[in-house]
């Protein structure tokens, strides 16, 4: 019987070394392959998506066998390369053997992409395999059952089938004592030649595996050189890449010179940054001490800030954007753009101050809008809060503010943070449940209540103070313990007089409003609520009343 390796069975025929893709039937097992698994060949190739969804293997051969090139040059053995290949990528991109065979092609150095394979009409003899495809070979056969036709062992006394016995009997006896295991290939990776075909498979390769785009630059930087590809032109790859353009095409020059912005006027810089959102001009802060240092003299964009801190949270808003921290024992749970994320070790109310001081720091910082509260009693956390912001607002020396509002500050309190805000810039006073009495006094010398426009009180915020000290405003709506006969001519001969008044409200819980209206209008015989007109030699006024309110508004 003629036993020459050409009548081998189809079991057998997987010991030559077929290097033709198309040698072999689809669906045949691949020895060295993880076992049960069948695959189809190279040639039949169609493009399937990614396991994570993100991107589609383009339909060319070119970039199927970049991926493999870009597995060799982890150093991974064919069959962790091809498992690792068939992970990322999909199973029924390319068999095993196909695999194998530019996997070798690589191994050898010689990295030619386009190399047509129509020219591998002949199979390769078993002495041209490397090594650890033979390893890989053998170790199949080893598993199987010692009565199989195809162990191993049949072979090691049959030397007739095989010509390169020598070369296999070390192998063999090997992985018979299991002294050698699969070892990764050793060789020292060969250099190629870097063109953009081959670094776009490398960069679709690391887009296959969901990396952030710095994680995938960095893994890609040790695999090939930090030189291989500058990290601007892998982004717009890898963008255009995670976008479902799989096309190499682009309009742009990358190998022409790109000048680093460190290199580019300050003007054209501030240009650019200029078009950030907030959150990449804080990241940006973050980049170096002089990026740092450049961005807190950049006008930040931000109109509206509000800051409001409570027991178990603490709400920080610029303009729209609003940023919750939420107090977890000892973490700190943090809401934006309707994402959530648990910060470790952090704190609501440190977190919270820590990026409100950022902002403030900011030297060309004008607002329209501060808004600052700390709802939290008087206790050891209210002290460590209040202590933080009088220091951040001292430190920006002379703040641009056009309204204010402060909530649960003592008098006191009010008055150090103001004196803090430029006089004139600051028309509006805010106030809301502040809480003692006790320097109350000192608000009315500041230069900011006396420059200020309008002044509020919410209706618990009783001031005790004269009455013709909100004579200054144009506007103002505050609350009283009383209003007496007395305080009404002065309304009438002072505050009516003033060419800068417009509108006023008093609240009292306590006040007599026949007698007060009496004042403006003699016999007074209407209700305790209602309206009435009063004009004097110059203006006209409306005045509406009720047992809790007395307004007056400047009509003409």
């Amino acid at each position: 019987m003629d036993e020459s390796p050409s009548r081998f069975s189809e079991r057998d025929i997987s010991f030559t070394y077929i290097h033709h893709t198309g040698y072999g039937r689809p669906n045949t097992i691949c020895y060295g392959a993880p076992r049960y698994t069948t695959y189809v060949n190279e040639t039949s190739i169609m493009p399937r998506p990614i396991s994570q969804g993100a991107v589609t293997i383009p339909n060319s051969q070119i970039a199927i066998r970049t991926c493999i090139l870009y597995e060799h040059l982890h150093g991974r053995t064919v069959t962790a390369a091809y498992r690792n290949f068939c992970n990322k990528v999909g199973n029924g991109v390319i068999d095993f053997r196909s695999f194998g065979f530019w996997f070798d092609r690589f191994r050898t150095g010689n990295h030619d992409l386009g190399y047509d394979i129509d020219k591998e009409l002949e199979p390769r003899s078993l002495a041209e395999m490397h090594k650890d495809i033979m390893r890989n070979i053998l170790r199949e056969l080893n598993s199987q059952s010692p009565n199989s036709p195809g162990s191993s062992d049949r072979y090691q006394n049959e030397d007739e089938y095989f010509p390169v016995y020598n070369q296999l009997k070390e192998l063999i006896q090997e992985l018979k004592d299991k002294q050698d295991p699969v070892k990764p290939v050793t060789e020292p990776v060969k250099p190629f030649e870097s063109n953009r075909k081959v670094l776009w498979g490398y960069i679709f390769f690391e887009c296959s595996q969901s990396n952030s785009i710095f994680e995938a630059y960095e893994k890609m930087c040790e695999t090939v050189g930090k030189n291989a590809v500058k990290y601007w032109e892998f982004e717009y790859w890898y963008q255009k890449i995670k976008a479902g353009d799989s096309s190499m095409e682009s309009d742009i020059d990358f190998d022409k010179e790109i000048r680093s912005m460190s290199a580019m006027p300050i003007d054209i810089v501030g240009e650019i940054m200029n078009k950030l959102e907030l959150e990449e001009k804080l990241l940006m802060r973050k980049v170096s001490k002089s990026l740092r240092g450049f961005m807190d003299n950049l006008n930040i964009g931000v109109r509206k800030i509000s800051l409001k801190i409570y027991n178990t949270k603490s709400i920080l808003q610029f303009d729209e954007k609003e940023v919750i921290y939420q107090d977890k024992k000892d973490d700190c749970n943090l809401l934006l753009n309707d994402q959530e994320k648990l910060v470790k070790g952090g704190n609501y109310t440190i977190m919270a101050l820590h990026d409100w001081s950022v902002v403030m720091q900011n030297q060309t910082l004008k607002l329209k809008t501060l808004n600052l509260t700390l709802a939290l009693g008087k206790s050891e956390h209210y002290h460590n809060c209040y202590t933080t912001i009088t220091t951040v607002v001292k430190k920006a020396i002379c703040l641009f503010v056009e309204k204010i509002t402060l909530e649960g500050f003592q008098f006191k309190e009010v008055y150090d943070v103001l004196r803090n805000f430029k006089p004139g810039v600051l028309e509006k006073i805010v106030l809301n449940s502040p809480t003692g009495s006790k320097g109350i006094e000192l608000l009315i010398h500041m230069n900011q209540w006396k420059q200020a426009r309008v002044f509020e009180s919410s209706r618990n915020c009783i001031l005790a103070m004269p009455i013709e000290n909100f004579f200054r405003f144009s506007r103002f709506d505050v609350s009283l313990k009383s209003l007496s006969k007395l305080d009404a001519v002065l309304i009438r001969e002072k505050l009516l007089k003033s060419s800068n008044f417009k509108r006023g409200c008093f609240r009292m819980f306590n006040y007599d409003p026949i007698e007060i209206l009496n004042v403006f209008e003699q016999n007074y015989s209407g209700g305790t609520s209602g309206s009435i007109t009063y004009n004097d030699e110059e203006s006209e006024f409306r005045i509406h009343f009720d047992t809790m309110n007395f307004e007056i508004i400047k009509c003409i």
